[in-house]
């Protein structure tokens, strides 16, 4: 049996992960953390005065960018503001549940080309296996940092769970040379939304 079809399960449980965190933004839409007003300021002032006013002695610089940018294409008035921000902390809960489906199919790669797959009476428990790992990754993503926190935290997790992929295949020698630019992409990269 293939991997591609060993994740039917997760099929059923993404989408619901999906639904979830598309409520906790539309439901916190307007909610400012301590932290949300500062980095909101951040990424106006990357709107209008360009990239270097992401720069700052107390915030990494991708977060407030990718604020800006979000207004600079948005353009909500100033009322909708955090739910534009919200908006963008949604795409990035997708790009960590994105990035969190590419390490469960490095693990799952990796195990069967080694030979090590399981007996074939065990698969629909290895399926269960995989949905509670999606769950787990929608709870720690919704719950432990939030949708509804203007925080960067969302921007580093899907950094650290393609990282975490790539190191799997890397560690099972099924690599290309773009997995060693991904990885230091992802590496490099990670460290940009928070300090």
């Amino acid at each position: 049996m293939s991997v591609a079809s060993r994740l039917q399960l997760p099929r059923l449980v993404v989408p619901l992960a999906v639904l979830l965190g598309l409520a906790q933004a539309w439901l916190t839409r307007s909610f400012a953390n301590n932290d949300g007003p500062s980095f909101l300021d951040l990424g106006e002032a990357v709107a209008s005065h360009g990239w270097s006013a992401a720069v700052n002695g107390l915030y990494s610089p991708l977060y407030p960018v990718l604020i800006g940018l979000t207004l600079a294409v948005i353009q909500p008035v100033p009322a909708a503001e955090f739910a534009a921000v919200h908006g963008l902390n949604f795409l990035l809960y997708l790009g960590n549940l994105a990035a969190f489906y590419y390490l469960v199919r490095s693990l799952l790669t990796v195990r069967a080309n080694l030979g090590a797959g399981p007996p074939p009476d065990t698969r629909r428990f290895d399926d269960l296996l995989d949905a509670l790992g999606f769950g787990l990754c929608t709870w720690a993503s919704l719950k432990l940092i939030g949708v509804a926190q203007i925080i960067p935290d969302l921007a580093v997790s899907p950094f650290v769970d393609l990282t975490a992929g790539l190191l799997v295949r890397l560690g099972s020698g099924s690599y290309t040379r773009a997995t060693f630019v991904l990885l230091g992409f992802a590496s490099g990269w990670g460290t940009w939304p928070k300090p």
